[in-house]
């Protein structure tokens, strides 16, 4: 039976150490400030704003939520830009809609353009994103972030693993695997134009599924004794009860990496203020 990683315990533990570190600077002077853009009739974004900014707060940041009721990605920018120039807030978050309420990539684009990479605590833009590539990160996607901190605490050795992701996003399934293969294991990158993609995912040690298909990955996909890490919005990718007989170690979801990522952002603002 695998080990079932506790996500909402590892981020508390977190949060504690955050918590002391935000502490430490406001003893120098230092309050720090986080905001968030969002559309208003996405209720996964609004949703995810309020998760947020809880868990700042609860640590001494300071979270100031912008709302946006039109989706007009001109709207978004003129926010962007202005919070760009406040010098009082030192991290801004666009959070993505999903669906019907997401924006065309061009529009996406340009919003993430407008960022300031230095503010981009989410590690979104182009520079903070080929930072990575150069393995000199500024920001590493919270996600991301997360999935390290998983194989962190399962103490994988990645040398020589083979590793698959299913899902092939900018902001997940491409940093990471360019990480992975940074650390020495071979990484195979699946999406939605790989036929069959069983026939990878049951080779590998490592499987890493961002897909947000519910029920994608089932039992007979996955190697025997392999970890498997689900980070599948927003109702997960594996069917957990079928595939936790026969793995090592699983982080599911909910309750595996989510909660580790308002913590990772968090934490990448910290980090950017110590520094």
């Amino acid at each position: 039976m695998a080990v079932i990683f506790d996500g909402k315990a590892f981020a508390d533990n977190k949060l504690i150490e955050l918590k002391s570190r935000v502490g430490a600077l406001k003893s120098k002077g230092i309050n720090l400030r986080m905001a968030s853009i969002f559309l208003t009739s996405d209720s996964g974004s609004e949703l995810y704003t309020k998760l947020k900014k809880k868990k700042a707060e609860e640590v001494g940041i300071e979270f100031i939520p912008y709302p946006i009721e039109e989706k007009d990605s001109r709207k978004f920018i003129d926010v962007i830009d202005e919070l760009n120039m406040n010098t009082s807030i030192q991290g801004i978050l666009l959070q993505k809609p999903s669906g019907e309420n997401d924006f065309t990539h061009e529009e996406w684009g340009a919003m993430v353009m407008t960022l300031n990479p230095a503010k981009d605590v989410d590690g979104l833009t182009p520079e903070n994103l080929g930072l990575v590539i150069i393995g000199t990160p500024r920001f590493i996607p919270a996600t991301v972030k997360s999935v390290m901190d998983i194989l962190g605490y399962w103490k994988i050795d990645l040398v020589g693993k083979s590793a698959a992701i299913v899902g092939a996003s900018e902001i997940l399934g491409k940093p990471l695997s360019l990480i992975l293969t940074e650390m020495d294991a071979t990484v195979t990158l699946l999406h939605s134009k790989t036929p069959e993609i069983s026939l990878y995912t049951k080779k590998a040690d490592i499987l890493i599924s961002a897909a947000g298909k519910e029920g994608l990955i089932t039992a007979d996909m996955v190697k025997k004794g392999s970890a498997i890490i689900d980070v599948g919005a927003p109702k997960g990718d594996v069917r957990t009860d079928e595939v936790a007989g026969k793995v090592a170690f699983l982080s599911p979801v909910p309750g595996g990496a989510g909660p580790l990522t308002i913590a990772n952002l968090i934490e990448n603002l910290i980090n950017s203020i110590e520094e």
